[in-house]
C-alpha cells in the first residue's frame, strides 16, 4: 500500500509542477453554485434532473435485485447507492451556495472567508469518492467480471447492465465538466478507504462462509460462493494478490485520471475566463474612444 501511495504522490507532484493542478482557490459558494456555461439557476436544474434520475435508477435496482439484501454485497450496488445520496446532497449544497452568492457580491466573499457550511462539505467529500468509484466499477466490470475482448460476436446487453456499468458515470462526468466543483487530494482518500473496506468485507464473506442469494458453478454449497467469482479467497495466491494490485495501483490510477480531468477542466475554464474578458475590454474601449 506504502507503494501506491508513494506513487500517487509523484503523479500529483508532477501534475502540480506542469500547471494543471486543481485550483482550490475559488470561494466555495462560486465552487458549488457557478458554471462554465449555465447561470446559477440553470447548473441547479441539471444538477435536480441528475439527482431524480439516480434516486429513480438506485431505487428501480434495489427493487428488482435486492434478493434478500444480498443486493449490498456487490461494489456495484454500493457505488450506485453512494451515488444517488451524493447526487440528492450536492442539489441543497448548491441552492446554499447561490444563496450565499445573492447575499454576498463576489468581491466580497473572499473578504469575509465564511466557512464551507457542512452540507457543502459532505456533498464535495461523496463527489470525490463517486468520481472515481463509479468509473472504477465500469473498468472493473468490462476487464473482470465480463472482459470486454471475450465477448461473443453481436453481443448485445440490456439498458439496466448498460446503465449499471457505463452511463451512470457519464452522469459523473457531466458533473465535474458543467460545473466548477474541485477534485482535491486532501478528499481523495475515501477511495483507497472504501477499496480497503470492500476488500476487508469480502475475505470477512468467505472466512463466515455468509455465500450468494443464488447457486453458483464450481461450488455444491451455496455458503462457499464468492461476491465475485474473478475474485475468490478460496483461490491462492491470485486473490490476495489482485486485492492488492486493485488497492495499491488501480485506486491511485483513477485517482490520478480524476485529478487530471479537473485540471484540464479548470484550465480550459481559466482560457475561456481569460479569453472572454479580453474581449470585453476591447469593446469597452472601442465604446469609450467612440
Amino acid at each position: 500500500a506504502t507503494c501506491g501511495f508513494r506513487c500517487l504522490a509523484v503523479a500529483v507532484i508532477v501534475v502540480d509542477t506542469m500547471g494543471l493542478g486543481c485550483s482550490c482557490e475559488r470561494p466555495w459558494s462560486e465552487a458549488f453554485a457557478t458554471s462554465p456555461c449555465l447561470g446559477n439557476w440553470g447548473l441547479l436544474v441539471l444538477r435536480v434532473v441528475l439527482a431524480l434520475s439516480y434516486l429513480a435508477h438506485a431505487v428501480y435496482d434495489v427493487l428488482r435485485h435486492f434478493d434478500g439484501g444480498f443486493y449490498y454485497f456487490l461494489i456495484t450496488h454500493w457505488s450506485l447507492t453512494l451515488q444517488a445520496i451524493g447526487s440528492v446532497l450536492l442539489v441543497p449544497a448548491t441552492l446554499v451556495s447561490i444563496k450565499h452568492l445573492e447575499e454576498e457580491p463576489a468581491c466580497r466573499v473572499g473578504e469575509k472567508a465564511m466557512a464551507m457550511p457542512f452540507i457543502c462539505r459532505l456533498a464535495l467529500v461523496m463527489f470525490s469518492l463517486e468520481l472515481p468509484l463509479s468509473l472504477m466499477v465500469v473498468i472493473m466490470y468490462w476487464t473482470l467480471d465480463n472482459p470486454i475482448w471475450t465477448l461473443p460476436p453481436g453481443y448485445t446487453t440490456d439498458y439496466d447492465n448498460l446503465y449499471v456499468h457505463g452511463i451512470q458515470w457519464m452522469g459523473m462526468l457531466i458533473t465535474l465538466l458543467i460545473g466548477r466543483l474541485p477534485y482535491r487530494l486532501a478528499n481523495s482518500g475515501w477511495l483507497i478507504a472504501v477499496g480497503l473496506l470492500y476488500v476487508a468485507w469480502t475475505y470477512l464473506h468467505f472466512l463466515l462462509r455468509i455465500g450468494t442469494g443464488s447457486p453458483c458453478s464450481g461450488y455444491d454449497d451455496r455458503r462457499d460462493c464468492p461476491i465475485y467469482t474473478v475474485f475468490d479467497w478460496h483461490i491462492q495466491p491470485k486473490t490476495p494478490i489482485l486485492a492488492t494490485f486493485l488497492v495499491c495501483v488501480g485506486c491511485p490510477c483513477m485517482i490520478l485520471f480524476c485529478r487530471c480531468l479537473c485540471a484540464f477542466r479548470d484550465r480550459a475554464d481559466t482560457s475561456f475566463q481569460t479569453d472572454f474578458k479580453g474581449e470585453l475590454s476591447d469593446s469597452e474601449e472601442s465604446d469609450c474612444s467612440s
